[in-house]
């Protein structure tokens, strides 16, 4: 292979790439799936640029003590503190380097569970447009309750009306009726929550580990370099106390941003559940223009016009029959 046909096959493969990329891109669920696993990783990263803007802090209050024993090529003393201090931390980048990649892995399954209910949805509705068997088997463990017994509820219904070629007006069962807002499903919160209680887990031992590798270093330097005192006995001993407390502090800030990621999270989920929720409720009860038409939630986009298609073609019969 010549240069020149190297030089084509590599230009047409990265077209290729580039071009299945913007692609991807451009489908919702795609795109919804990479900001999940986007926000996913990001906490983690973010908790870890607290800690070290807290090590590089203690740090250099740890060179100003190391300079009062009188070193006087300070500058020399900062890069050999620095040096001696960061470089053991390497050792940890490669576990790092692991732990991203598995909370990228994790962004991507939760995202899929998120959307799964949305989906089992969308089936239902395709194989009955395309006049398949249509079953509808939600997940037992990890879908939306309320949505999914109302949608059992609502496609049996559905189908009797489909065999008598005829729509009926429905007396809505009253635990139905009285709700007018997206309830918090505690079970479906609960398997997700679980998932960045374990990354969070990971990072309370990575950021333990972190503390622990700098402390152990302060006190080989200092070994080398101070005096046998018992005022520096009793400044490594602080720093113990001032690195746990940094420690904790940094894993109550990743507690609550989790916390707040685990609602926000919940939230993509449990609005558009409402929202379809809502739309077969009105249209049990007879208005039969009722479609589904939710502003934003752009990843459920696509299972909300199926589920429209489906309500058209149920609503054909009203007018037939």
């Amino acid at each position: 292979m010549n240069t020149k046909t190297l030089k084509n096959f590599l230009l047409d493969t990265s077209g290729k790439i580039t071009s299945s990329f913007k692609e991807g891109l451009g489908d919702e669920e795609v795109k919804f799936r990479l900001i999940t696993m986007l926000k996913l990783t990001i906490v983690p990263l973010f908790t870890f640029l607290i800690l070290i803007g807290f090590i590089l802090i203690l740090l250099r209050m740890n060179l100003s003590y190391f300079s009062s024993f009188g070193f006087p090529r300070v500058t020399e003393l900062q890069e050999n503190f620095y040096s001696h201090i960061l470089d053991s931390l390497y050792g940890i980048l490669p576990y790092s380097l692991i732990f991203i990649t598995f909370l990228m892995v994790t962004g991507l399954y939760l995202s899929n569970l998120m959307l799964r209910p949305f989906r089992s949805i969308e089936k239902y509705c395709n194989d009955f447009l395309e006049k398949k068997n249509a079953e509808y088997d939600p997940d037992f463990f990890s879908d939306l309750k309320l949505l999914t017994s109302f949608s059992e509820y609502f496609f049996s219904i559905a189908e009797n009306s489909a065999k008598n070629g005829k729509l009926m007006v429905v007396k809505v069962p009253t635990k139905f009726t009285r709700i007018h807002k997206p309830v918090f499903e505690s079970a479906f919160f609960i398997h997700f929550f679980l998932i960045l209680v374990i990354t969070s887990i990971v990072v309370g031992s990575a950021i333990h580990i972190t503390t622990i590798t700098i402390y152990e270093e302060l006190i080989k330097l200092a070994i080398e370099l101070l005096p046998n005192h018992k005022s520096v006995s009793n400044f490594l001993s602080d720093q113990m106390e001032i690195l746990s407390m940094l420690s904790i502090i940094t894993l109550f800030v990743h507690i609550a941003l989790y916390v707040f990621l685990s609602f926000n999270l919940y939230s993509k989920v449990a609005i558009p559940a409402f929202g379809i929720f809502a739309t077969m409720r009105s249209f049990l009860k007879g208005q039969y223009s009722a479609r589904v038409h939710l502003v934003g939630h752009y990843y459920v986009r696509k299972q909300c016009r199926t589920l429209n298609k489906y309500l058209d073609s149920i609503s054909k019969m009203s007018k037939e029959g």
